[in-house]
């Protein structure tokens, strides 16, 4: 069931959305949940991971000239997404302030912050501002990456290569895409305490499959593609048994 949230509307701002929680576990959560339910594909979502204090001005630059670029489908949607802006400096945030006055057309913005005061005002009035409710995860969703997941482990060896093929067309998106996957299962287990989960009648060996995802994160460190990591986990028959 999803939470009802709290929603304030600036007419003047219809593509970009600031969401307002002191936890960042809810703030990321909301943030996907709406990008998914616009159907922004995870290519199309610039993100910033970090772990740094501050955000400085040339990487939100870098950022906002990504945002400017037409997507590679017709139709598509790009988005900026930052889960917590108060990372922004001073500088960075007031480079932000055009391109949330006026985004590209195929573009939105989704940025989270603890408070409103942790961001600039100018930033707040030029966003629609969304105060979230102060629960723990959103449990018992629809998730965005569990449907591939479980395709990955029923379909045909052949149907697995393709759906592989279709997870994005970058190193970035793949990697965006296993580090969902990880949130996704890693989440799953905590909801349902077993090792096997069932997604809409088809068993899922999520243990065994956070695993080998958790391995594949730390090897895209070592710049092997993360496609090829992904064909290691669901290609042998004997990935997808508990």
């Amino acid at each position: 069931m999803y939470y009802a949230v709290h929603l304030i509307y600036n007419a003047r701002a219809m593509h970009a959305y600031l969401y307002i929680s002191p936890s960042s576990e809810v703030r990321k959560t909301h943030i996907d949940i709406a990008l998914n339910t616009a159907h922004v594909a995870y290519h199309n979502r610039i993100t910033m991971h970090t772990d740094t204090p501050s955000i400085g001005i040339a990487e939100i630059r870098a950022m906002l000239r990504s945002l400017q670029l037409a997507p590679q489908s017709a139709g598509a949607t790009l988005a900026l997404v930052l889960y917590d802006a108060s990372q922004l400096t001073p500088a960075a945030q007031q480079a932000m302030l055009k391109t949330l006055e006026e985004p590209p057309k195929h573009a939105r913005i989704d940025i989270g912050a603890p408070s409103e005061t942790a961001v600039l005002p100018t930033i707040v009035s030029r966003c629609q501002l969304i105060h979230l409710p102060e629960e723990p995860v959103i449990k018992n969703v629809d998730m965005s990456c569990l449907p591939t997941v479980a395709a990955l482990c029923s379909a045909p060896a052949g149907r697995r290569i393709e759906l592989i093929m279709t997870i994005g067309k970058s190193k970035e998106a793949y990697a965006q895409f296993i580090n969902q996957a990880i949130q996704e299962l890693a989440q799953s287990l905590r909801n349902q305490s077993h090792s096997t989960i069932i997604w809409k009648n088809v068993s899922i060996p999520a243990a065994f499959l956070l695993h080998g995802l958790l391995s594949a994160r730390q090897l895209t460190d070592n710049h092997i593609h993360p496609q090829l990591l992904l064909e290691h986990i669901f290609l042998p028959v004997s990935s997808c048994t508990a």
